[in-house]
């Protein structure tokens, strides 16, 4: 019996692997000019160019990989009149509009260490 439980898990597992690879919202607009604020971004099951989110406001946590975002919607050609909190911002099934440029930005470095360098030993006097 306890085999039947492995396998079930292997396969739900299996069924998401496909995601993995692939990025959520914060992940493709942190790689957009102004972290993707005026630029827009779509899911990847919608057809065409013409349906589409225009990033108005974002607030990204600290990691960049989550967050809260805004924008006005446009489907099949027509924008909503205000903006609206995006939906499904961490699910994996978001890329920027084919016209949108695309900045590379390089993983997060961190910074280095503010502590002052070893003392070095001093000179010897000169007499």
């Amino acid at each position: 019996m306890a085999g039947n439980g492995a396998q079930a898990a292997k396969a739900v597992f299996a069924a998401f692997q496909p995601l993995r690879g692939k990025p959520n919202f914060f992940e493709v607009a942190r790689n957009l000019p102004n972290f993707g604020v005026g630029s827009k971004i779509k899911r990847n099951a919608w057809e065409g160019d013409n349906c589409y989110w225009t990033v108005t406001k974002i607030h990204p946590d600290k990691d960049g990989r989550h967050g809260k975002a805004w924008g006005v919607l446009t489907w099949a050609g027509a924008a909503q009149e205000k903006q609206s909190k995006i939906p499904g911002t961490l699910k994996r099934i978001w890329s920027p509009l084919s016209n949108t440029p695309f900045v590379a930005v390089p993983e997060r470095v961190e910074p280095a260490s503010s502590q002052p360098a070893e003392p070095t030993e001093p000179a010897e006097p000169s007499n």
